[in-house]
């Protein structure tokens, strides 16, 4: 299971749950190193923190409906239990994963990536 911190202060791997530090170490084995000729000034960018969207689904609905909504209100999605969701950075689809629990209590969400996008055109 893979995991992102959501703020810097969760980048401390000594901070970190076990699993939630195995799973960032695997992510980061499967980063691309610096190439030869960047230097230290892509390693400095390689570290710059990045929101991450998970897409469940998306929706378009009436602002009509929207004006309407309270609590207890159910706004059906298109997207089937079971199917991958989508991961995005700065508007484009990076990967597809399986949403999976974090832990035994299933209060935590996290996702398995199943399929990576190339990174050559970011």
């Amino acid at each position: 299971m893979n995991t992102i911190p959501q703020n810097q202060d969760a980048e401390r791997r000594d901070d970190l749950p076990e699993e939630t530090a195995k799973a960032m170490q695997r992510l980061a084995e499967h980063a691309q190193p610096p190439a030869a000729g960047d230097g230290p000034k892509r390693e400095s960018i390689m570290c710059i923190p990045v929101p991450v969207q998970v897409v469940l689904s998306t929706v378009k609905v009436p602002i009509a409906t929207l004006m309407e909504l309270d609590r207890g209100a159910v706004i059906p999605l298109d997207h089937h239990i079971g199917e991958p969701v989508d991961v995005v950075v700065n508007g484009q689809v990076i990967a597809r994963g399986d949403l999976v629990y974090l832990d035994d209590e299933k209060k935590r969400y996290g996702v398995s990536l199943l399929d990576v996008v190339s990174t050559d055109g970011l």
